[in-house]
């Protein structure tokens, strides 16, 4: 509180008062001029400490509490923002549009700062700057699904468990009530055989066919009887102690997961992915249907159905959070874009890659008795971002370009572009005209079938393929590079799943036997790939 008090001043003593009243003028002005300009000038990082929010589409998906410092609070204040109760009549309005502009002004800042950490972690994968870690699971693993830092392993058995990637602890495990092996010398039903040579080729290897971990904790798995078991991680428990060398006993002594229950009974069930609350499921009759997840009960009631997929079985599906698209493929040569855009409004955009007529460069054997290529595996990948300078030289995207990536059975990787109704924050396929004109294939391929593509971030593709390698690609729209910048090798025939976190940093495979594989490009490692 201030206190108005009163006295005789004489003349001098008025004057040295005006001049201290102008100095001290000058000193704001001066340093308000100052501030304003250094704001402009001031790392990202500083800027970004008191702002923390998503550069991801919440379009369709369950919204996230952000965390966002007020603009209007003490920090602008001190600048010369208007925060006090006392203020004058239309204030309001003029407020109301300075916080507009700070909150546009802070998002701008945080999102170029992501796109800087970004752009480094990107330079990281396209010189194979990474470190590995290999975490053992009591059981070949067959598929892996990541919500960082845990990971779902559908095993070999068909039993799910559940490790902790930073401490290696595993969490739980969710048992199958019989053994799901696959044996040489016990025939398969001539329609299961039929679906198992479409997604394995000649290297099945028994067990989980699918295996998705949702953002909350709940893990569905489907196994080779049919239908999905749903499993809940249970937080009150502690990790499980696991040693390689400790034998059974330490496996029959390992927490359980809480069973939810199962869905879509005798029915086998190919395919399957989280999109936030929703999870997409594919199957072996050529359908994609979606279930919305009720959080408080573990129950899925079903939204949407596509039937007539082209006859085929689906063989892989895979979501983009960017476009709120699903990407299935069929055994009958198509790749399908889906979308829901109401409750009754759900679209299909098909596109068939040029594929040879047979197996082609392959020199394994084909996932077909008939030589029929068709792709095994795709997804949605944002290409390098097209970018500008703004006057103080930062770099601030001007266009997002996505394409479609496929993997194919004879192990070739062909892209094919899409078209955008362009949105820097929010982008949009055009479901009515959804493909571009340029097609192109990546090279080289794998000597036998891609199992897996995923994009761990814009300009970055890896594809792996059953001929144990993992080939990494630099996507560019205006480049002519169509060849992989370079390829790990080591992994085995059973390489399945390429999982990567939601900042682009980790990388998390299967194919390594009873462990997984963790590379992480978030810390720099050069390794010698002469």
């Amino acid at each position: 509180k201030y206190h108005l008090t009163s006295r005789v001043v004489s003349n001098d003593d008025e004057a040295k008062a005006s001049r201290n009243n102008n100095m001290a003028t000058f000193v704001m002005v001066y340093f308000f001029v100052l501030a304003a300009f250094a704001s402009s000038l001031i790392p990202h990082e500083i800027s970004a400490l008191a702002f923390t929010t998503s550069c991801c589409s919440t379009k369709g998906r369950r919204r996230r509490d952000l965390n966002i410092a007020s603009p209007s609070g003490k920090l602008f204040a001190f600048f010369g923002g208007k925060n006090s109760e006392e203020e004058e009549i239309g204030g309001d309005d003029e407020d109301e549009n300075n916080d507009d502009e700070a909150w546009e002004i802070a998002l701008k800042e945080r999102q170029m700062l992501f796109q800087k950490q970004r752009s480094e972690t990107r330079k990281r994968w396209l010189k194979a700057e990474f470190k590995q870690t290999i975490l053992g699971i009591p059981d070949w693993v067959r598929r892996v699904s990541v919500r960082w830092p845990l990971a779902a392993c559908g095993s070999a058995g068909g039993d799910v468990y559940v490790v902790h990637c930073e401490t290696g602890k595993l969490i739980g495990k969710g048992g199958s009530e019989e053994d799901q092996r696959r044996y040489s010398d016990v025939p398969l039903e001539t329609e299961e055989a039929k679906t198992m040579l479409e997604l394995f080729g000649l290297y099945d290897g028994g067990g989980t066919l699918a295996v998705g971990l949702s953002w909350n904790n709940v893990v569905a798995h489907a196994g080779r009887k049919g239908g999905i078991e749903l499993w809940k991680i249970d937080d009150n428990d502690n990790a499980s102690e696991y040693d390689d060398d400790s034998g059974a006993e330490n496996i029959e002594n390992m927490k359980s997961l809480i069973s939810c229950g199962m869905i879509m009974d005798n029915i086998l069930v190919t395919a399957l992915v989280w999109a936030e609350d929703n999870l997409w499921i594919g199957t072996e009759d050529g359908r994609v249907l979606v279930f919305t997840f009720d959080d408080d009960d573990v129950e899925l009631d079903m939204l949407y159905e596509w039937k007539d997929m082209g006859g085929g079985s689906i063989l892989s599906l895979t979501w983009n959070a960017d476009l709120d698209v699903a990407v299935a493929t069929t055994s009958s040569g198509s790749v399908e874009l889906l979308t829901t855009m109401g409750e009754s409004d759900y679209r299909r955009s098909t596109f068939y890659p040029p594929f040879a007529d047979t197996s082609g460069i392959s020199s394994m054997p084909s996932a077909s008795n008939n030589d029929v290529v068709f792709p095994l595996c795709a997804t949605i990948a944002e290409e390098e971002e097209s970018s500008t300078t703004d006057f103080f030289l930062r770099s601030i995207t001007t266009k997002r370009n996505f394409s479609v990536v496929c993997g194919g059975n004879d192990g070739s990787i062909w892209v094919q572009s899409l078209r955008i109704n362009n949105n820097i924050n929010n982008p949009e396929l055009d479901m009515d005209n959804s493909f571009g004109k340029a097609v192109r294939e990546l090279l080289p391929g794998h000597y036998g079938p891609c199992k897996c593509v995923v994009s761990p971030l814009p300009g970055v593709l890896l594809s792996g393929g059953q001929d144990g390698s993992l080939n990494v690609f630099s996507l560019n729209k205006d480049s002519d590079d169509e060849e992989a910048k370079y390829k790990l090798n080591g992994f085995k025939v059973w390489l399945g799943s390429l999982s990567s976190t939601d900042d682009g940093k980790r990388l998390i495979t299967d194919g390594a036997d009873n462990a997984i594989s963790i590379l992480n490009f978030g810390e720099s490692l050069k390794i010698d790939l002469t």
